[in-house]
């Protein structure tokens, strides 16, 4: 699939997947309290231009996600989703966000499966999935738009998701420190 995505988009699937990987690292460091794990096409490089990101959540329950969004003032969708494995039916919430026109799916497991790898529906196979960690190391430094960037002393600054737009300037230096979030960043 991956060859013949890049057959026919070569020309823009460079700064199409830096663009999708660069916004599942942001909401990643944003979801960091519910451990999220990045699966799915804008891992594995065959990305086209619907695809979405698809985000492994692990929380006590779809609530507490939820609750989590609304204090952040974060919009979103929730869905049920029924799974078969063998015989049993499994239902699993989806959190449906949206950052910058790209869809992003939230699917929540309890915490106890958080080391349970999940068999992709489309080949049976153990699902490939990344950390923010993992996902961090394989974006270029000089255009990884992180949700961490140092101001003009060298420190490094933290600013949310919601926030970090407001202190960027061209390229994605922070700018105007002094009036930066400080009740929601460090």
């Amino acid at each position: 699939m991956q060859r013949l995505i890049g057959l026919h988009e070569e020309g823009v699937l460079p700064e199409r997947l830096l663009r999708l990987r660069s916004a599942a690292l942001r909401l990643m460091d944003l979801l960091a309290p519910f451990r999220p794990y990045l699966v799915g096409s804008v891992l594995a490089g065959a990305v086209t231009e619907r695809s979405d990101i698809d985000l492994h959540l692990f929380a006590d329950s779809h609530e507490e996600v939820e609750e989590f969004l609304r204090r952040e003032g974060l919009p979103y969708e929730l869905d049920v989703v029924t799974i078969r494995h063998g015989g049993e039916f499994f239902e699993y919430p989806h959190i449906y966000l949206e950052d910058e026109g790209v869809v992003v799916e939230c699917t929540v497991y309890p915490l106890e499966d958080i080391h349970r790898i999940p068999k992709s529906s489309i080949t049976g196979k153990p699902m490939e999935r990344a950390t923010a960690k993992k996902l961090r190391r394989s974006l270029p430094m000089d255009s990884n738009p992180l949700s961490k960037r140092r101001d003009e002393k060298g420190t490094l600054k933290q600013f949310c998701l919601r926030h970090l737009p407001a202190h960027c300037g061209e390229g994605g230096v922070v700018r105007d420190y002094e009036r930066s979030c400080h009740a929601h960043c460090s």
